[in-house]
């Protein structure tokens, strides 16, 4: 097989084993148990597109966690701003 064929195996390994691994994560492990030949190309694409999703995902959910906590910050303890009253805007401070 030559270089350029080898190369569109692994991409559609890659592209296969990432949406696998979207769509259904739990056949696409079983797959990668199964895929045990390290010189087969799309077998490799397939094995680094399943755990690129899986990284990407685990990326993801932590982005996501971490906005969740900062606006549950937000509703859960807003800033008070001490230099203000009820009847005032603020203190003047001339410079």
């Amino acid at each position: 097989m030559d270089e350029a064929q080898q190369h569109k195996e692994i991409q559609k390994g890659f592209n296969a084993g990432y949406l696998m691994e979207k769509h259904n994560p739990a056949l696409a492990q079983k797959l990668r148990e199964g895929l045990t030949s390290k010189d087969n190309p799309y077998a490799m694409g397939f094995i680094k597109g399943s755990q690129e999703y899986a990284q990407e995902a685990l990326f993801d959910n932590q982005e996501d966690s971490i906005e969740d906590d900062s606006i549950s910050q937000e509703i859960d303890n807003p800033e008070s701003n001490l230099e203000k009253d009820n009847n005032d805007k603020g203190l003047d401070i001339d410079a």
